[in-house]
């Protein structure tokens, strides 16, 4: 079962103290402000176009919006989310930073009534952050209520009077990897015994970070191809997939992507120490100091929904297409699939810095594959507002790659997401090498990847013509 907040009997005998006030930026009155005290930035949500054209001539729109606004002013800068369906946008009472008891998966994290009475739940930005909000359902009709009680724990109104909102799929993680007993100290690579370790052709940009993967599967479980042609794969309950990031050497973060229950996957973000002996859990998001003036986002629970969408499969490198041509991991997958891979069907990802024959397409196309395609492709629920499908068997026709942009020009006059032998008007340049608000991909990156950005411009600019 997908997780979800329910909302839980009430002891108080009346409705609790509810706190929070509303802020009004310039002349709008958007909803309610949420305060992160460390970051110096609020976050507002609101609906409407009044509240948007209130608050920053970029945002206005019919769409809810939720805001970042300075400290130092009550100028609004560009919204970092923009609800495009209905049943996301903020109620009216608008929300708050949770930063109290009774469920702790939501710490930290922007939560809101939505308009069809389910929670809202929108984490920290980081760096850059998610792109989108997650819904959960409440169990009981809400009447638009959200507060506060005494202790700081979530309180909703609903028909049957006040109650608190909890995690119904709260699991408690164990503090250190080595307690997780996915990590083998006493193994060069961590791998306990058992797990395939696998690599992958075009790897996600994790500004600069080398990795270490290997997936952990239930003994004698079976795997499904979710779609035979595109190399998708199907990983039964019980999975773990694991990942270690290393900076110069040493190992700074290993993530664990757990699937607890059928499509109910949890990441666990787990950051080493000084010693590199263990590991500890991570609770919330963190932006560690690393030396040499590096720095390190270590992501939520709520972040890792982000990329890991249903629509990409949860799991991102292991699909066959990635698997394809390195080692084993493939064929020690493919003993556990009803049917053989045609490794003839899939279309080929290649290195950013393929040599010939590959083509400058393939390049980039694979590019954009590997750090785009998890939320911009067909059937994603992220709420991206791009109408983009950049997996790499979608023909550049159909990808809306030459269209105009949805989100936003960037400040690029007659924008299009592409512009042929123009990578300097191409929207899609001007967010690879973004590094603010602006930035795509949105989550943990603060580094532009050079090499992904030159293969992308070296594309474009050797682009004739859209179809």
């Amino acid at each position: 079962m997908p997780r979800r907040a329910v909302i839980t009997a009430d002891s108080w005998g009346q409705e609790p103290p509810l706190r929070g006030r509303r802020a009004a930026a310039r002349r709008a009155s958007p909803g309610r402000l949420g305060w992160y005290r460390s970051r110096g930035e609020a976050r507002v949500s609101g609906l409407g176009r009044g509240h948007a054209r209130g608050l920053t001539d970029r945002t206005k729109t019919d769409d809810g919006v939720v805001l970042r606004v300075s400290r130092a002013t009550t100028e609004a800068v560009a919204p970092v989310l923009v609800f495009a369906s209905a049943d996301q946008r903020p109620a009216a009472a608008g929300g708050h930073i949770h930063r109290g008891p009774g469920a702790p998966g939501l710490v930290g994290q922007y939560v809101y009534l939505a308009g069809n009475g389910r929670l809202g739940v929108v984490a920290p930005l980081g760096p850059s952050g998610p792109p989108q909000a997650t819904l959960l359902d409440l169990g009981a009709p809400s009447s638009g209520a959200l507060g506060r009680g005494e202790r700081g724990e979530l309180a909703v109104l609903t028909g049957a009077g006040v109650g608190t909102i909890v995690d119904s799929a709260a699991r408690p993680a164990p503090t250190s990897l080595l307690a997780t007993r996915c990590w083998d100290p006493l193994a060069p690579s961590g791998q306990p015994i058992g797990v395939i370790a696998y690599d992958v052709t075009t790897p996600l940009w994790s500004d600069g970070a080398t990795k270490e993967r290997f997936v952990a599967l239930p003994a004698g479980a079976r795997l499904a191809a979710r779609h035979g042609a595109h190399g998708d794969l199907t990983f039964p309950v019980g999975t773990v997939a694991v990942k270690t990031f290393s900076v110069d050497g040493r190992r700074v973060e290993t993530r664990l992507l757990v699937q607890h229950e059928v499509e109910d996957w949890v990441g666990y973000t787990y950051a080493w120490n000084d010693a590199q002996t263990d590991a500890e859990l991570v609770v919330g998001n963190r932006l560690a100091a690393l030396p040499g003036g590096k720095s390190w986002y270590f992501p939520s629970t709520s972040d890792c929904t982000a990329c890991h969408t249903p629509a990409a499969g949860y799991t991102l490198g292991l699909e066959a297409r990635q698997l394809l041509g390195h080692g084993g991991a493939l064929a020690q997958l493919a003993q556990r699939l009803p049917a053989p891979i045609d490794h003839e069907a899939l279309a080929k990802l290649v290195p950013v810095a393929a040599p010939p024959p590959a083509t400058s397409e393939q390049r980039a196309r694979s590019y954009l594959h590997a750090n785009c395609s998890s939320c911009h492709r067909e059937g994603s629920a992220t709420g991206v507002t791009v109408e983009l499908d950049l997996r790499i068997d979608t023909p550049l026709a159909a990808t809306g790659l030459c269209g105009e942009p949805h989100a936003g020009d960037v400040g690029i006059a007659q924008a299009r997401v592409v512009v042929p032998r123009a990578p300097e008007r191409s929207v899609l340049v001007a967010r690879l090498r973004s590094l603010d608000e602006r930035r795509m991909p949105k989550l943990a990156s603060r580094v532009v990847d050079e090499a992904g950005l030159a293969a992308v411009e070296t594309w474009i600019r050797e682009l004739a013509s859209c179809p």
